[in-house]
């Protein structure tokens, strides 16, 4: 009876697994240090250094159907190619309607590059094809778990292994696949009340007679 008793207090508190939820990519586009905005056909494209101007990302996705608590977060990107350097994710305070439609204010290229850091990651070089995942960090949990509609994520790059040279480091992302790009979002299921009762009385009943042993 005990062995009984306790193989099911351990499914009952393992119910509460961990369930996945993917997000595809609603919106993303780049923008240029003092010049338009890029349209999404052209996929995502961050860069640094170099003779150009420097462009800085964005990705937006949909979380108005999740009702979870998330609990941990990884943004997926399929990449087309890249160059040394390091990738940092960013908070992004800008709506993402005038994401998608503004046609290059400066300061939205200023919020795709700052604030709160979301996520880093160190690329290698000639990445091509593949894809990688960054994993988010407790800020943005946070800011995902009061979103409650369209999120967005800032994406700039930083190199300095070509900084003798006259073109920029750089991630870009292959426009044919740009709709591969996905967040993906991990929580918790809560226990059904009907199972929580259940296990809250296997509970008590192995409480009862460990009791009653202890009392012989």
């Amino acid at each position: 009876m005990k062995k009984i008793i306790f193989v099911a207090l351990s499914l009952w508190m393992g119910v509460a697994n961990a369930t996945t939820i993917d997000i595809n990519n609603s919106h993303l586009g780049f923008y240029e240090d003092g010049q338009q905005r890029n349209p999404a056909s052209a996929g995502y494209y961050v860069s640094y250094g170099g003779d150009e101007d420097e462009t800085r990302s964005f990705f937006s996705f949909d979380l108005s159907n999740v009702n979870e608590t998330i609990t941990s977060a990884t943004l997926e990107l399929f990449i087309g190619a890249s160059d040394l350097g390091t990738l940092t994710l960013y908070d992004v305070s800008t709506p993402a309607n005038t994401l998608v439609n503004d046609q290059g204010s400066n300061y939205i290229f200023d919020d795709l590059g700052s604030g709160l850091s979301y996520g880093q990651m160190e690329m290698t070089n000639n990445l091509t094809n593949r894809a990688i995942q960054i994993e988010l960090n407790s800020d943005a949990l946070s800011s995902i778990n009061l979103a409650g509609g369209l999120f967005s994520i800032g994406a700039s790059y930083f190199s300095t292994w070509n900084d003798s040279l006259l073109e920029a480091a750089y991630l870009t992302g292959d426009p044919n696949f740009w709709a591969e790009n996905k967040l993906i979002l991990n929580t918790e299921v809560p226990l059904p009340p009907a199972l929580f009762l259940f296990g809250s009385g296997l509970m008590g009943l192995f409480g009862m007679k460990k009791k009653k042993s202890s009392q012989r």
